[in-house]
């Protein structure tokens, strides 16, 4: 029941029934929905949107929802249906993710429900209070570079939010929306793996919050425990070599 970072997964049409889970794998990619897949008889993980929030669970006292699962479809960058552009540093663990307003929710970039949602969880990421934060909903990012296609970009939670303009571009119109920026948390220690099983559990009414933290991973867990401060230890840092090829070096022929 894990992800891998960067690891693609066929997303089916809502037509036909390849969305079962009994696919296990479609065109050799695994189904997104057999990897995700919880056989408890509750809503299951979707992409449908930008902002996909799965359905408020537990007791009333924690609220919590299993996850939100954030999409940024790369072919429709800068069309009028997504008219501008998320960006994903993944050597440097930051996402900046525009939300879901448009110009038809003017005067209020909050009434979005996407917006909404996520606006309700950057008061728990950055709530200096750990049982505000136990239940925080973790981000889990992915994005779209094909029809049918999504690729698992790694999990995380929001650091600021910032209130932008932005123009439609096919009308030239002008609107405001949100800009979510995220930090990306390490997966080192689980070696690039996310453990879908720890949604499944908080997916559990019967469990409390306190029980799952044993399949949290590492870097959650810091956060969880220490707040703001665990942040930049837990962000995800991709170590890369420094040294260049000889050939790379060389000024080209004629120069």
């Amino acid at each position: 029941m894990g992800l891998s970072v960067y690891e693609r997964f066929k997303y089916p049409s809502i037509q036909g029934d390849a969305r079962s889970p009994e696919f296990a794998e479609i065109d050799g990619l695994r189904n997104f929905f057999a990897a995700t897949f919880v056989s408890d008889g509750l809503g299951q993980a979707q992409l449908e949107r930008g902002i996909n929030a799965m359905a408020a669970t537990g007791a009333k006292s924690d609220g919590r929802r299993p996850a939100i699962l954030i999409r940024s479809s790369l072919r429709k960058a800068g069309t009028s249906s997504t008219p501008w552009h998320d960006s994903y540093d993944m050597d440097g663990g930051r996402v900046r993710y525009f939300g879901d307003a448009k110009v038809q929710h003017m005067p209020n970039p909050r009434k979005p429900p996407g917006n909404k949602t996520l606006l309700e969880q950057f008061d728990l990421h950055t709530s200096p209070e750990r049982g505000m934060r136990l239940r925080a909903a973790p981000l889990l990012f992915f994005v779209a570079p094909e029809r049918g296609v999504v690729e698992f970009r790694g999990f995380g939670l929001i650091e600021n939010v910032e209130l932008v303009s932005q123009i439609e571009p096919e009308t030239g119109e002008a609107f405001s929306n949100y800009a979510f920026d995220c930090a990306l948390l390490n997966l080192a220690a689980e070696g690039e793996q996310f453990d879908w099983g720890w949604i499944a559990a908080r997916k559990d009414p019967s469990r409390s919050l306190e029980a799952t933290l044993d399949l949290v991973p590492s870097s959650w867990q810091d956060w969880v425990s220490n707040g703001a401060e665990a942040v930049s230890r837990s962000r995800r840092v991709v170590a890369r070599m420094g040294i260049v090829r000889r050939d790379e070096q060389l000024p080209v022929p004629g120069a």
